[in-house]
């Protein structure tokens, strides 16, 4: 029972250490982004091989299975209600992250 409460109190302090983060990835500029791809597949393997074949570009920022730390998040889960304010916050987090 204390074990499951210490979870979720340890769960509740990475979320709102995630929101600190979403308000700093505010300041990023995307004006100039012309392109994202988002790349869904089977878990694990192929999705990680193909992600670290893009990294190798030097044009690209790659976020690897981060599903669990950005769409938690309704700020930026723009596939929940989809607005142009919720894509770019989602556009702005995930390049912070990576």
């Amino acid at each position: 029972m204390i074990s499951k409460i210490l979870r979720k109190i340890k769960h509740k302090i990475e979320y709102f250490k995630e929101e600190k983060e979403i308000l700093k990835s505010k300041s990023i500029d995307i004006s100039t982004l012309e392109t994202i791809c988002l790349l869904s597949g089977p878990y694990r393997n192929l999705t990680t091989l193909t992600a670290s074949m893009a990294v190798l570009h030097p044009n690209c920022q790659v976020l690897n299975h981060a599903q669990g730390r950005v769409l938690p998040h309704n700020k930026v889960d723009f596939f929940k209600k989809y607005s142009t304010e919720k894509f770019n916050n989602f556009v702005k987090y995930v390049i912070h992250l990576s």
